[in-house]
């Protein structure tokens, strides 16, 4: 008799297990996971939705911001606040086990640089690097990675580190010898000639109509990334002109996703003054070295 109880018995006890399952799971929306794929969905940048993103935050270890709808208010709310001769010092932060830590901190504090300079005067614009060691951080949750601080004219900015500099360009002048076109087009690749004040908007024809026709072919194909490399000739030191090659990178690329693309498929990044077009003694040569490269592929 006992053992033809167990056949029922075994059978309400997996009808009992299934049940709660499919009410906790289903019904109730509370699934527990394995760590794998956590993992897996969190890493996932392309799951990311803009309702549930803060107005401007990190991934762990990157240095792309994520910009949630509230964005644009957020940072006309903070300009607004700046009185005529305020500067804003944009703190790029990293934590403790990200990689590069402060030059983490310096490109995180370049690219939210590179959001502002369109509705702020860039002279009034200082980025800085520093590391917030009191903080425990969740790796796959959205970093708050960058803090705002204002410097009225008063304010002493002269014994600011040496970093918080990066932001002026070089002496660089501009001359249109043998480059008629801001654009060309050769060898696969897209060329961008800039001129002095490379943190700002270039903007005339023959860029606008690039864009235009960069943008329909991502539309027509979602596969597609852009690659984009700042470059600069050899005036002022190593460092200065990798950062400068970064934000003519990031000039070309808030061009594009201007646009509608999505910032996810516009990789950046600088070679400065490390693999110049032409040499770097005469001033046209240096006019063609001082260039934003872009690969669609």
């Amino acid at each position: 008799m006992g053992s033809k109880l167990i056949l029922p018995i075994f059978l309400f006890i997996a009808l009992l297990i299934g049940g709660s399952y499919y009410y906790v799971c289903k019904i109730k929306g509370v699934c527990i996971q394995s760590s794998a794929t956590i993992d897996s969905s969190r890493s996932d940048s392309s799951t990311i939705d803009k309702l549930e993103l803060s107005p401007l935050s990190f991934r762990f270890n990157s240095a792309e911001p994520l910009m949630g709808l509230d964005f644009d208010n957020m940072r006309d709310n903070l300009l607004n606040k700046l009185g005529d001769s305020d500067t804003l010092i944009i703190y790029g932060k990293y934590f403790k086990g990200e990689e590069n830590g402060e030059q983490l901190g310096m490109d995180r504090a370049l690219n939210v640089h590179s959001l502002f300079v369109d509705n702020f005067d860039p002279n009034r614009l200082i980025v800085r690097s520093v590391e917030d060691d009191m903080t425990s951080i969740d790796r796959y949750a959205q970093l708050e990675a960058i803090q705002f601080n204002v410097a009225t004219a008063s304010s002493d900015l002269a014994s600011s580190d040496n970093k918080s500099s990066a932001m002026s360009d070089n002496d660089e002048s501009f001359t249109s010898d043998g480059t008629e076109s801001l654009v060309e087009k050769f060898e696969g690749k897209a060329i961008i000639h800039f001129p002095p004040g490379s943190i700002t908007k270039i903007m005339n024809s023959d860029v606008q109509d690039f864009v235009v026709e960069l943008v329909e072919q991502l539309n027509s194909d979602p596969d597609l990334k852009v690659y984009v490399e700042g470059h600069s000739d050899n005036n002022g030191d190593v460092e200065t002109n990798y950062q400068l090659g970064r934000k003519r990178a990031w000039v070309v690329k808030k061009m594009i996703w201007d646009e509608g693309v999505d910032p996810m498929r516009v990789i950046t990044s600088s070679k400065g003054e490390k693999e110049p077009l032409k040499s770097n003694e005469t001033e046209e040569g240096r006019a063609y070295n001082r260039r934003v490269e872009v690969v669609v592929k």
